[in-house]
């Protein structure tokens, strides 16, 4: 749960919840000997294997999914594992630079001959481009290098029960026989640095390897096997869920419902993405293509990720990438002032359809398309379809295109879609539905 959830009331039940089995701290960080509140009640696990702690809630999910489905009622199971955090120096010493996981019984080993992986960005040998934080840090000597090697494979072995736990709990979804009505969604915490950037652990400054986090879907309507390139963050997580569950919300969410994807996987929303620090090493905004992070002391660092994935060579100083430094500043601040809707604005462009119209407004011409609005000036390029089927194409100002009368199918609504590509990576679909006289 929240980090200090317990400290002082270890009994407390959170509001909201109807059953409710989680570790108070400092408990929570415990692979074993943890206590754990059981609908207010206080249970002390022991350090037999069969106490491991992502065993112990594995376990406690399946049985909950087992007995909740028999009920018409529906049910909302949020499950957290600890790996692959460090253990709380409370109950496992630390003995080096940093802690690490403990890992079950049954899993010692199985990783210990694993490469600890070596981006570009690994150690990095010149950060002059960074900022004056990141400018201090010194390169990682070898023995911490070992070190590091050694926390990755214990990271790994720990997600072995993980791994284990999951698959539990799909196999009890499936057992009960909703699985076709009911949505699971899998993510995680932070991502950890593992030498990246010469950081040898953590994961709060914004970079790649923190910020970036798994996103599984399935369920009712959720497309099996494909994987979707728009931008997502934790924020969607909550809208999409009330969404599924046919709720509302009593405060403005920030994010929005992600089955909208699920259901057109080519929409794009062209929504920026905020980068946020619990304790403020760096705010940051992300498109599909750039990033720029804006760190406390005033250093602006800004990456073409489509170029530089690793972010090794920041264009912060780079003149030729000055109006989108500027814009991307500029819509970071918007960012961190904004509330709902506010947050999810994309650009600001609009789809003009001229025609010669007939009875009830039907189309009686070809299609003159032109796109207006203030972002006009960012767009490099704009692809027009049919119902799917390409119609034209323009790359070049003012993007205006002409799309035949036969390209429309007689008496039949159609969904004419411009997908605008604007240089900062961000992408937008722009929807219209018109139908061609019969």
């Amino acid at each position: 749960y929240l980090n200090g959830y317990g400290e002082t009331r270890p009994r407390e039940i959170p509001p909201g919840w109807s059953e409710w089995h989680g570790t108070p701290d400092p408990d929570a960080k415990f692979y074993f000997g943890f206590r754990l509140n059981e609908n207010g009640s206080l249970r002390r696990y022991g350090k037999e294997p069969g106490s491991y702690q992502t065993d112990v809630y594995a376990r406690k999910a399946v049985e909950i999914v087992g007995r909740r489905a028999r009920s018409v009622r529906p049910y909302f199971l949020w499950v957290a594992f600890l790996a692959p955090h460090a253990a709380s120096s409370r109950s496992v010493p630390v003995k080096g630079p940093f802690g690490f996981p403990q890992v079950a019984p049954r899993h010692r080993g199985r990783f210990a001959r694993e490469p600890l992986p070596r981006p570009p960005s690994f150690n990095e040998a010149d950060v002059s481009d960074k900022s004056a934080e990141m400018r201090s840090r010194p390169p990682l000597a070898a023995d911490l290098v070992q070190e590091v090697e050694k926390l990755y494979r214990r990271r790994l072995e720990s997600l072995l029960a993980v791994d284990e736990a999951v698959g539990r709990i799909v196999r009890a979804v499936e057992r009960s026989g909703e699985a076709a009505n009911t949505l699971i969604l899998f993510t995680s915490d932070n991502g950890y640095f593992q030498g990246e950037h010469r950081i040898s652990h953590g994961k709060i400054f914004p970079y790649e390897p923190s910020i970036r986090v798994p996103l599984l879907v399935r369920g009712p309507g959720v497309p099996a096997g494909q994987r979707l390139p728009q931008l997502v963050w934790n924020g969607d997580l909550a809208p999409t869920i009330l969404d599924y569950a046919g709720a509302g919300a009593d405060l403005p969410a920030d994010g929005r419902s992600l089955r909208p994807l699920f259901e057109d996987p080519g929409r794009e929303w062209g929504r920026d993405v905020l980068i946020e620090s619990p304790n403020e090493e760096g705010y940051g905004i992300r498109t599909p293509r750039f990033k720029l992070i804006r760190f406390p002391a005033g250093d602006v660092e800004l990456y073409d990720l489509a170029r530089d994935p690793d972010e090794v060579a920041s264009l912060g100083r780079d003149p030729r990438y000055a109006r989108i430094r500027r814009d991307l500043l500029a819509r970071l601040g918007r960012l961190l002032r904004c509330s709902g809707k506010e947050c999810r604005r994309g650009p600001a462009l609009r789809l003009r359809v001229a025609y010669a119209r007939g009875a009830g407004g039907c189309v009686r011409s070809a299609l003159a398309l032109r796109p207006q609005g203030p972002d006009v000036r960012a767009l490099e390029r704009l692809s027009y379809t049919v119902s799917g089927k390409r119609a034209a194409v323009a790359t070049a100002a003012p993007f205006a295109v002409r799309v035949p009368l036969s390209a429309l199918r007689p008496g039949v609504s159609q969904r004419l879609r411009a997908r605008a590509s604007l240089e900062d990576g961000r992408l937008v679909t722009l929807d219209r539905t018109v139908r061609r006289c019969s």
